[in-house]
Formats: structure tokens, sequence, C-alpha cells
């Protein structure tokens, strides 16, 4: 039997961040994560696109305009 822990650590990561600031995130898809409505990364403005229109989401946002409000309004389901 493995005496590996049954959850990974989490740790500040810079490469995470980075990628998360440059990523693009599509609202108001048909895809439903398990918070219900949630932000859909993706690292192309292209890809962001491509999923916007097949799975009839409202918008695409740059991390400079995700906000505590925009979150809350996701979270109330307003796009």
């Amino acid at each position: 039997m493995s005496e590996k822990p049954a959850a990974m650590e989490f740790s500040p990561d810079t490469r995470l961040l980075s990628v998360t600031r440059q990523a693009w995130y599509v609202i108001g898809s048909d895809v439903l994560g398990p918070m219900g409505h949630e932000l859909v990364p993706f690292e192309t403005r292209e890809d962001a696109d491509a999923f916007l229109h097949d799975h009839a989401a409202k918008r695409i946002l740059p991390f400079g305009d995700v906000t505590q409000e925009l979150l809350g309004d996701l979270d109330a389901g307003r796009f």
C-alpha cells in the first residue's frame, strides 16, 4: 500500500499566476461547472471565440476585467 497523501498540497506557483493573467475567460455558456456558472479559461482568444460560439456563451473577458462584482453576478446567473 502506498504512503502517498490522499490529497495534494497546493502552494503558490508564479508560473500559474502568469498563465492565469494571460488567459481569456468565457462567461454565460451552456457548460456548467460544479459550482454552476463559472469562468471558462482559454489560452488564446481564438479558442475562447470558438467556445463562445459552440456553447451559446455571452462574453469573453481578459483577466483585468474579472472583478468581484462580476463574480457575484456570475453566481447569480447574470452575465
